[in-house]
């Protein structure tokens, strides 16, 4: 499985995605332009900020940020209101029959009344959680908390010791389906590398950013990453 982190040639500011288990001593040249790249140095550079990330708070001693999970003109938004569409009009059509009376033509129909009524709450159901759904990531002192919302509401959250990130990486996706297509990044914790799925996205951009930020904090704070 490949890891990755972002680099930046500063010789012809390509963008380089290089191993997460690199030696990051050993000699490397950028395969665009071909000049020879510090890994240490190389990681020190600015990506512009995805319209799905809300950056809370950066400041040296704390990052926080969100992370939309069907921004406003992403595919993930438009399904949503496609779903909430379904739902709706699924429970209006049962709404319609239970309070008007009248001779059904599609007894079939009508007999199916509590099937519609299910798939009308499971649809919009669906469509909200997927509207409304969100991950934030924290980074305060020794603390890293990664907290879930749903509805607007913080629906879980798991914690882990900063001090313990031997890495940060990106995971691209396993399958070649859009819609199974997930970019993950992973805060590898602890010498066994026991991960935590930080960031999960359809959005090689969004990843690579996400990466990118958390690794520069954590540098810039004094952490010493196992992979540079």
């Amino acid at each position: 499985m490949a890891k990755t982190f972002p680099i930046q040639c500063h010789s012809c500011t390509e963008i380089l995605d290089v191993a997460a288990d690199m030696d990051v001593t050993a000699p490397y040249d950028c395969p665009m332009c071909g000049a020879a790249i510090e890994i240490a140095e190389a990681e020190d550079f600015d990506l512009p900020c995805p319209a799905a990330v809300v950056i809370e708070e950066q400041t040296p001693e704390r990052l926080r940020l969100r992370v939309v999970e069907s921004p406003r003109g992403s595919d993930g938004y438009y399904l949503a209101l496609l779903f909430m569409g379904i739902g709706i009009v699924l429970i209006g059509y049962v709404v319609l029959v239970l309070n008007i009376d009248f001779d059904y033509p599609f007894p079939l129909i009508h007999n199916n009344i509590i099937d519609q009524l299910f798939f009308g709450l499971i649809s919009l159901g669906g469509g909200t959680l997927q509207l409304t759904a969100a991950r934030s990531l924290e980074l305060a002192g020794e603390n890293v908390t990664i907290r879930y919302y749903v509805f607007g509401l913080d629906f879980f959250r798991r914690r882990t010791r900063s001090t313990l990130i031997d890495s940060v990486y990106t995971v691209p996706p396993h399958a070649n389906f859009k819609p199974l297509r997930v970019w993950q990044v992973i805060l590898a914790v602890g010498s066994k590398f026991h991960t935590r799925r930080s960031i999960l996205t359809p959005n090689p951009d969004l990843a690579r950013y996400v990466t990118h930020l958390l690794r520069r904090h954590l540098i810039t704070i004094g952490h010493e990453l196992q992979d540079g």
